[in-house]
């Protein structure tokens, strides 16, 4: 079983700003509750260190990668990771368009949990569509 969300918001950007921001792993980290620290693996690739607001599930390394991209327009990331039987992957994508007044963002992602983070999967949606709008929110904060 897996959460999907997706949505978009227009950032008073140009394409090329909004993409650069979508792929730092310094905005994702900061952008994101939890973190605990980030280390940049690659121009492509990051892992961060997550805790999870479920009880007695460990904090998670999180390998992001870079595994599309044609910027300014599209980039696909897909992060994986879990610790002492619980885990989560998460693919992400989002699209660029130019519009009047900056750029349309269009994203979806797809987030599957395992081991004990899997029965708490409807407790995480929420704060799963809440952290895309917070990545969203720091993407127009880094730009703006």
């Amino acid at each position: 079983m897996s959460v999907r969300i997706e949505g978009e918001r227009l950032i008073e950007a140009t394409r090329e700003e909004v993409f650069a921001a979508l792929t730092d792993p310094a905005v994702v980290a900061a952008s994101m509750p939890f973190v605990e620290r980030y280390d940049v693996h690659g121009p492509d690739a990051w892992r961060l260190i997550v805790k999870p607001p479920v009880p007695l599930v460990p904090a998670l390394p999180l390998e992001f990668r870079i595994v599309e991209q044609r910027p300014p327009e599209h980039a696909r990331l897909h992060a994986k990771g879990g610790k002492l039987g619980s885990g989560a992957e998460v693919d992400s994508s989002f699209e660029l368009t130019e519009q009047a007044g900056g750029t349309l963002v269009r994203f979806r992602a797809v987030l599957t949990f395992s081991g004990m983070l899997a029965p708490a999967e409807k407790l995480l949606e929420p704060a799963a569509e809440r952290q895309a709008q917070r990545t969203l929110d720091a993407i127009e904060q880094r730009v703006g």
